[in-house]
């Protein structure tokens, strides 16, 4: 096994379409969570809090572009786990509607280059995001121009569906965008409510970042379903609404297309075409995020 070699990364570079900025080391930045990264990886970062930290800002940002400096003596042979492990903690949940699942969900991943001269790694990080920093304006500016949906002292239940209506009329469900070059805008908050034209994911993204800025608690949930038209499992996307400290499914889009309530506020007793990928089906999210036993009543 090898020796842990612990390091701090003296640089992060972030270029953005139209702006470069630079942290340094010495300058400050408000890494507010603590997260732990895999104890296998061989280097041992002093400063990761701080560097999530800023890989999620620049994500937020739709920097093309992030380049990590750091000298170590030794090499790393598992720098991709490494990054992976970083950018994992830059996309996980946290208080803010516009990170957590809504970045997850908008970006397709990244490519990674790195080099190491003169005891120097240089690591580059370039994401590839569905939506560009002026289309997540346009969310913002939009949702901002919004009459209130529901009354201040309206309760969860209310909240909810309140936006789930303003989410159904507005986007219409794309069946074919797949067939587009641009399909991936189809997949985003900005399809669903700017272009008015979404998939799955669509709806989902958007309704999680209009459920918490409401207050209300919601996960993006991925997986299968099953489509009785076609007689298969399709690959489709949901969220998870927390009401009463409990949580219940939500397919707007299949709500949309049907035009039924069958797939509002429901348990996994009253879901049974849907099946959780993996990571949102084991014992540890099912504590972090206990199922309602009776679903509410639309």
């Amino acid at each position: 096994m090898k020796s842990k070699l612990a390091a701090w990364i003296v640089g992060i570079i972030v270029l953005a379409l139209l702006t470069c900025a630079s942290w340094r080391s010495g300058q400050a930045w408000a890494a507010q969570r603590h997260y732990d990264l895999p104890s296998e990886l061989s280097l041992t970062l002093s400063n990761s809090d701080r560097i999530i930290a800023q890989l999620r800002h620049a994500l937020k940002n739709r920097s093309w572009r992030v380049t990590l400096t750091f000298p170590t003596e030794r090499e790393v042979d598992d720098m991709p786990a490494l990054v992976a492990a970083l950018m994992d903690c830059a996309v996980a949940e946290t208080d803010d509607p516009c990170e957590g699942d809504y970045l997850l969900y908008q970006y397709g991943g990244y490519e990674l280059r790195y080099s190491r001269t003169d005891g120097v790694y240089t690591v580059s990080i370039l994401p590839d995001y569905y939506t560009t920093a002026e289309e997540e304006a346009a969310v913002t500016e939009a949702l901002a121009a919004l009459p209130p949906l529901y009354p201040p002292d309206a309760d969860e239940a209310a909240r909810v569906r309140a936006v789930c209506t303003f989410i159904c009329d507005t986007a219409d469900f794309d069946v074919v965008h797949r067939d587009h070059p641009n399909w991936h805008i189809k997949s985003t908050a900005y399809g669903a409510l700017i272009r008015r034209s979404a998939a799955c994911q669509g709806y989902a993204v958007l309704a999680y970042r209009m459920l918490r800025e409401a207050g209300i608690g919601a996960r993006v949930i991925t997986g299968t379903a099953y489509n009785e038209t076609t007689g298969a499992e399709e690959r489709h996307a949901w969220d998870l609404v927390q009401i009463g400290g409990y949580w219940y499914h939500l397919d707007l889009t299949w709500m949309d297309q049907q035009e039924t309530e069958d797939w509002y506020l429901k348990t996994d007793a009253d879901f049974p075409y849907h099946r959780r990928d993996p990571q949102f089906a084991d014992e540890a999210f099912y504590a972090a995020y206990p199922m309602a036993d009776d679903p509410i009543s639309p």
